[in-house]
């Protein structure tokens, strides 16, 4: 889905970040290893594959799960946050994790209570994107860095944009798009 929108977002000069990608780039460059705090182990066969395709699986030190779906998360978020707490612990202690980083976007905010008590930077992955896509953005406007479009960057024709509906109306740079 990440490289579709890519290869979309080649027509219309916006930069595409996902917060897996941003978060394990940020752990990345605060230490060598990394676990990911999970909500059920369901979710852990989808985010490895997406891990291995970034390459950034030889620094996984493990997956732990929290045993929480994400409404037993909304509903109660003080048990979310206690059991994120006892794995990111475990994680560091067992595994050798030098950085947590949160694998749900619905745990945004959780990685400051986390991160003092365990004493390893705690990754969230909304504020990763977020501040990666502020680099991107400011990357763009000082270099001109944006997303291809050669090869397997290619967008889509605008028949096939039209056929399916993407972008449908007048996009410039700086914009908004209108999503029907």
């Amino acid at each position: 889905m990440l490289e579709d929108c890519r290869q979309i977002a080649g027509k219309t000069g916006m930069i595409v970040v996902g917060p897996c990608q941003a978060s394990i780039e940020t752990a990345l460059r605060l230490g060598n290893t990394y676990s990911v705090i999970i909500g059920q182990w369901q979710w852990k066969d989808q985010m490895i594959e997406t891990i291995r395709k970034y390459g950034y699986d030889h620094q996984l030190a493990s997956f732990r799960s929290i045993g929480m779906s994400v409404p037993e998360m909304v509903a109660n978020p003080a048990e979310a946050e206690a059991r994120i707490l006892a794995e990111s612990q475990a994680a560091v202690d067992d595994d050798k994790a030098e950085v947590i980083v949160l694998g749900c976007t619905l745990e945004i905010g959780f990685y400051r209570t986390v991160q003092a008590s365990i004493g390893v930077p705690v990754v969230d992955p909304s504020i990763a994107a977020l501040k990666s896509a502020e680099a991107a953005g400011d990357i763009r406007v000082r270099t001109g860095w944006g997303t291809s479009t050669r090869w397997g960057m290619e967008a889509p024709s605008d028949a096939d944009m039209a056929r399916f509906q993407i972008l449908q109306t007048p996009y410039q740079f700086g914009g908004q798009i209108e999503v029907p």
